[in-house]
């Protein structure tokens, strides 16, 4: 059975307030939303889109221009869409933001309401030249819809140092060995993206890890594997030949 793995508290005391090397700081602003409002609904039917329009203003804002959306079919109880953005800076590709996630409010400790965010690099993925989306996002595509179907049935807490492993047969990306995936907020982002602006909804990038590496933030805490993938460029757009921080394997 899938299971999340909350944050270490132990190793990084309140996971709103560690500073991390190498200049990165995952802040308390950006980190813990806390509660939602007194007498905000704990649902919002799709057809409110309560926040959607505002996570789309800000993934065109903060990260590119928005190539397409990508709405399910049909689905039951929760209504998640994809956002596809086009990304130039700080490094070109692809961006893919769900939007439906914060529907439903999380229970406390976690943030109330989160988002996730993939990112790909340019050739990763290559639309046609007539425009529109293609298959080869497919299966990015259901593991991000899949996952926070997943967080509300099973109450399952998503914040930064969450790490789940995804119920998939093969690797969602070509090349890669691993379906594990540790959440932050897009440390290579201003924190002004981290976060809706005037709807508390925070993001959470999910950065795929190896086993071992796994192992050494349950051990040690997130806070000790984040300063281990720092150096290794490890949150910018997903590499399949990424080596472990811990030893020479790829994921």
């Amino acid at each position: 059975m899938t299971r999340a793995q909350p944050q270490d508290r132990s190793q990084a005391g309140q996971a709103g307030r560690t500073r991390l090397a190498a200049g990165l700081l995952l802040a308390s602003a950006a980190v813990g939303g806390g509660a939602a409002q007194a007498g905000t609904p704990a649902l919002h039917g799709p057809e409110d889109n309560r926040w959607f329009d505002r996570i789309s203003e800000h993934v065109e804002r903060h990260f590119g221009p928005i190539y397409g959306i990508l709405h399910p079919m049909e689905w039951q109880g929760l209504h998640v869409d994809v956002i596809v953005a086009e990304v130039e800076a700080p490094r070109p590709g692809w961006v893919l933001v769900t939007g439906g996630m914060s529907d439903r409010d999380q229970p406390d400790p976690a943030p109330a309401r989160v988002e996730f965010m993939v990112w790909l690099d340019a050739q990763a993925y290559q639309p046609p030249p007539e425009g529109g989306l293609t298959t080869e996002l497919d299966d990015i595509v259901a593991a991000l819809r899949w996952l926070p179907v997943y967080a509300h049935d099973e109450g399952a807490l998503m914040s930064l140092g969450t790490t789940i492993e995804m119920p998939f047969g093969a690797p969602l990306l070509d090349g890669t060995g691993s379906n594990i995936f540790l959440m932050v907020p897009p440390p290579l982002w201003p924190e002004a993206a981290w976060t809706v602006a005037g709807a508390g909804v925070e993001l959470l990038q999910l950065v795929p890890i190896h086993p071992d590496e796994l192992e050494l933030k349950l051990e040690a805490g997130w806070a000790e594997l984040v300063s281990r993938l720092l150096p290794l460029g490890a949150f910018g757009p997903i590499d399949p030949a990424r080596a472990s921080a811990l030893q020479e394997t790829r994921l």
